[in-house]
């Protein structure tokens, strides 16, 4: 099976941002651990710092592609363009997400044709609730569905009338996947659906080229849905949940203050307690576990510095947060020690100088109090 990462920003919209590029050398790494093998395809932003510092061991193969300006408003189209090509078996991983575990899918009692994370924005079933004005209820959030709006269903109006009944018909909002793994042995089914995504993508080029906000439509919505149209197995699969490792989204994390932080760092009791949960995949029992964990003060901090997460771990917008920072330099000192995290630093700091961003963050400063000694200078 070959696992796979894409990243791309056009060769003039500058470098990976620094903690991308941190958590895509964690990624890779035990990418490779866990599968054997990983290949990048993408541009200079990630191949350039990657070949500057030496790091380019971590891919078995790296593809450097360019990208017309015109796929790179819409963040996921080379993405959808890596499901499209590769033609044999595959596993994309996002740059974001670490397999510290191997999961063997072959004994997942799931839909591992194409099996995805997790379902991205389920909500309640309507025929639990369908008395009085649904139409009215649903307009005015009542069933919380802003999010979805913003989503996915804001462009599935704006372009309704551009796509085809079949598709349309198709549609079940809460089937949709979040694809920051996709794990394709049917790989010609995916291939066929990006290719479809792709020439939709082009058709509305003029619209969607400079619309950011349109990234996980295109890949998460129209990808998947495609798919349901293309494959009945796929359909039934996707609409009994079976088309996804884990139930919820894995971690998940609450009770754990944001904070902003300078020099003069203060008093950092008040991030205790703070809890978070996620999922683990169980192998054993075909049941997936819920873990539940709290750390009440700074003496068990190592408990979650040294927690894989059972296994699975996807940062996605945790990583602004200080304690998930921190979290993230525990997991690479572990694998290419302080002093090339400090060389990393160094590389970044004179570009966040010159975009005016911070040059040592809160999760840095929270890193250096727990391992008691200055190592971002």
């Amino acid at each position: 099976m070959k696992v796979v990462h894409t990243y791309a920003t056009g060769n003039t919209g500058g470098p990976i941002m620094k903690d991308n590029f941190f958590l895509a050398i964690l990624s890779a790494y035990y990418a490779k651990k866990s599968y054997g093998n990983i290949t990048l395809y993408g541009d200079r932003a990630l191949i350039k710092p990657l070949q500057d510092l030496g790091l380019e061991y971590l891919y078995d193969e790296i593809v450097e592609q360019e990208y017309h300006p015109a796929y790179l408003g819409a963040w996921s189209i080379p993405k959808v363009m890596s499901f499209a090509s590769i033609k044999e078996p595959f596993m994309h991983i996002d740059t974001d997400t670490t397999f510290y575990k191997p999961i063997n899918f072959d004994k997942l009692d799931k839909h591992t044709a194409n099996l995805f994370c997790y379902r991205d924005q389920a909500q309640i079933d309507f025929s639990d609730v369908c008395d009085g004005d649904i139409l009215t209820r649903f307009m005015t959030q009542e069933w919380g569905y802003d999010a979805q709006f913003r989503t996915y269903l804001d462009y599935l109006f704006k372009y309704w009338n551009k796509l085809d009944d079949k598709f349309k018909s198709m549609f079940d909002m809460n089937s949709i996947p979040n694809m920051n793994i996709v794990h394709a042995q049917d790989y010609e089914l995916i291939n066929e659906a990006a290719q479809l995504t792709l020439d939709f993508f082009n058709e509305n080029k003029e619209m969607l080229e400079k619309d950011r906000g349109s990234a996980c439509f295109l890949e998460q919505l129209m990808v998947h849905q495609w798919m349901r149209v293309l494959d009945s197995d796929y359909k039934k699969a996707s609409t009994a949940g079976e088309h996804v490792l884990f139930e919820n989204e894995p971690f998940q994390r609450w009770d754990m203050d944001d904070f902003e932080t300078n020099e003069d760092i203060g008093d950092y009791t008040n991030n205790y307690p703070f809890s978070y949960n996620y999922e683990k995949v169980c192998e054993e029992c075909n049941v997936n576990h819920d873990i539940k964990v709290t750390i009440n003060n700074e003496s068990e901090i190592d408990k979650f510095y040294n927690d894989e997460m059972g296994g699975f771990f996807h940062m996605t917008n945790n990583k602004r947060a200080p304690l998930m920072q921190s979290y993230m330099y525990h997991q690479l000192e572990r694998i290419i020690g302080i002093e090339k995290i400090q060389e990393i630093w160094r590389y970044y700091s004179p570009f966040l100088k010159k975009i005016s961003h911070p040059i040592k963050s809160p999760g840095e400063y929270l890193f250096e109090r727990h391992k008691q000694q200055k190592i971002f200078k």
